[in-house]
């Protein structure tokens, strides 16, 4: 047939005849990988195509139950013996001095590692580690008594208040790092890990303000994660003691609790 002959524009060079060769294991081992590539295929389409996420909103009934809150906080400039840690919340339960399942361990001679688990209600309230001794105290001259007014218990005449000397306001620290802070132990990173504040002279209150969803997760065999997520948002006030009033040295995690859960459940399509 007359025309341009397009086989010389090949720059590709072929494998000669001689050196081709057919056997039943090379066959074999194309039939294996087909297959193979075909399985793989397969359940990556079952795994991505046909599964579905349902998300829905029920009310909580466990509001009863007590909820575990699991940390692990550095404090670089004060040392573990200046750290006091307390729990307040809306029911009249004050955990003061809570040591049972937390430990703190000297890292140098001024700072300190907390870490560990505490038990709280689901009730609005807070946890702090600040400066001073927590209890019910007579004043006098030689002390300040810090009144925490945005959380106080609801019992009858109680106030939480913490007793420290004025001078020992310019030997607290302030400064922490959040390693990690979790409502359970999911496996999940949470939005205060690695969270760090840094004050020079460490006359700061530092106040996370933390909004947490229970949340249960399903995977499509049935099996059932519990989970309590949550989100923050967070203010800063520096200590003047020449005001006459200032904010509590220390830090403060202020927790509420939504009363509807989250209901996440990954269930199977079916094909047709």
């Amino acid at each position: 047939r007359d025309g341009f002959d397009f086989s010389i524009l090949d720059i590709f060079q072929k494998t000669t005849e001689d050196v081709k060769g057919k056997t039943v294991l090379g066959g074999s081992a194309s039939v294996i990988i087909f297959l193979t590539m075909a399985v793989l295929l397969y359940n990556e389409y079952m795994q991505f195509s046909l599964l579905e996420i349902k998300e829905t909103i029920a009310v909580d009934f466990s509001l009863n139950e007590r909820l575990p809150i699991y940390l692990d906080l550095i404090f670089p400039s004060t040392p573990c013996t200046g750290i006091h840690f307390h729990i307040v919340d809306h029911t009249g339960d004050e955990q003061l001095g809570v040591e049972d399942n937390l430990s703190r361990k000297a890292l140098t001679e001024t700072s300190c590692l907390v870490s560990g688990s505490i038990f709280v209600n689901k009730a609005a309230g807070n946890f702090h580690f600040a400066l001073g001794q927590a209890g019910e105290t007579e004043p006098d001259h030689t002390v300040a008594q810090v009144v925490q007014r945005a959380l106080q218990p609801a019992k009858a005449g109680a106030q939480h208040k913490h007793k420290f000397s004025l001078m020992d306001i310019h030997r607290f620290n302030a400064s922490h790092s959040i390693r990690s802070l979790t409502f359970s132990q999911s496996g999940r990173s949470s939005p205060l890990d690695g969270m760090s504040k840094w004050s020079p002279n460490g006359m700061t209150q530092y106040n996370y303000y933390i909004q947490v969803v229970p949340t249960t997760h399903t995977d499509a065999s049935g099996a059932v994660v519990h989970a309590h997520q949550y989100s923050f948002t967070e203010k800063q006030r520096d200590v003047h003691i020449s005001s006459g009033e200032f904010p509590h040295p220390g830090v403060f995690f202020y927790y509420e609790f939504s009363p509807l859960q989250i209901a996440v459940t990954t269930v199977a399509r079916p094909l047709l």
